[in-house]
């Protein structure tokens, strides 16, 4: 017996260490794309001003504001479809046929015990 207790400990702490692994993962991925500011140009436009007025020099685009640092916030998570239950039908039934087994016996136990 002190065998089967060995196998049981160890596959408990298997599983432990198998939960905690999953947990250190980051769970939110959060991917915010390129972002175009209101006050950068567009390539053509900038080539269209350089063209236009070669005496102008030109210089590195000024750099844009940083967005502000959002507080850490709960992923949403996406709307999922709802589950679906195979079995659904025939376990309602089963429940049914038993609740009203219990009603009937119920009910002839009370005329019984009256009468």
């Amino acid at each position: 017996m002190p065998n089967k207790a060995r196998k049981a400990a160890s596959r408990q702490a298997q599983l432990r260490r198998r939960k905690r692994r999953v947990k250190s993962e980051p769970t939110r991925v959060f991917d915010a794309g390129p972002q175009e500011s209101s006050g950068m140009r567009s390539a053509e436009e900038a080539t269209a001003v350089l063209d236009a007025d070669p005496a102008v020099e030109t210089s590195p685009p000024a750099p844009t504001a940083r967005p502000a640092r959002r507080s850490r916030q709960r992923a949403v998570s996406e709307p999922q479809s709802a589950a679906v239950y195979i079995h659904l039908g025939a376990e309602l039934r089963r429940i049914g046929l038993i609740a009203g087994f219990m009603v009937v016996v119920l009910a002839g136990l009370t005329v019984a015990l009256r009468g």
